[in-house]
């Protein structure tokens, strides 16, 4: 299976800090930036461990691995990158530690409508989104909008 030593990646102890990541607190999220990034290198070597090619395992696979398990990132695919580039934030074209700040501060400085939004699914749903896969919703969707 494919996905096994990467499931067994994402339960070590060293990654707990990252489920449910604090998006309020810059210290933590400071401090667990290079974590995030390490876990994305430790992802792709093992996917390239499993495939044994380098081919189709992209940084986009990867993000989308980590907002669908621990999500503390979110996916960079083509729409959420384009989403960025509209909204200004810096760098968009791929995933790095600054790229993830800047979404981190946009979420920052607008936490009030997202709660909001969060709540509003919650109540609708029953389902608690997590702040990341709103954030991953927010720009991918502004990304698919203009594409369409």
């Amino acid at each position: 299976m494919i996905h096994k030593p990467i499931i067994k990646e994402l339960l070590r102890p060293r990654y707990h800090t990252l489920w449910n990541l604090n998006l309020t607190n810059r210290n933590i999220i400071i401090r667990n930036v290079d974590l995030i990034i390490e876990l994305l290198d430790i992802l792709k070597n093992l996917y390239v461990e499993q495939i044994d090619t380098e081919q189709g395992v992209t940084n986009t696979l990867i993000t989308k691995v980590i907002l669908g398990t621990v999500c503390c990132t979110p996916a960079y695919d083509r729409y959420f990158k384009e989403g960025l580039r509209i909204q200004g934030i810096h760098p968009h074209s791929d995933f790095s530690g600054n790229s993830l700040m800047s979404v981190i501060e946009f979420y920052q400085a607008n936490r009030p409508e997202f709660e909001s939004v969060k709540r509003d699914i919650q109540i609708l749903s029953h389902i608690s989104y997590p702040s990341m896969k709103l954030i991953d919703m927010y720009f991918w969707k502004i990304g698919r909008d203009i594409d369409n």
